[in-house]
């Protein structure tokens, strides 16, 4: 499977329809999530998790942004 990430996002018009970026337009691709939302979910895990960055995994992180993605929430992690 393919992949594009940018940090271009959705834009919303004033009928609330979502405008996707012109590269995924263009190649014809889906939209799945942010460059921007992927920053944020991974910032917020290591946050919980560890100040210095060094405990969290790549499968931490995997799993906090696809909790993310279905739950449109942060997962809390204790």
């Amino acid at each position: 499977m393919d992949c594009f990430i940018s940090n271009e996002g959705i834009d919303i018009d004033d009928n609330d329809n979502e405008i996707h970026p012109k590269f995924v337009i263009d190649n014809g691709l889906e939209f799945y999530c942010s460059g921007q939302l992927i920053e944020d979910v991974v910032l917020n895990t290591i946050h919980q998790k560890d100040e210095d960055k060094t405990k969290v995994t790549i499968g931490q992180l995997v799993i906090s942004l696809d909790f993310y993605l279905q739950n449109d929430n942060f997962l809390t992690i204790e």
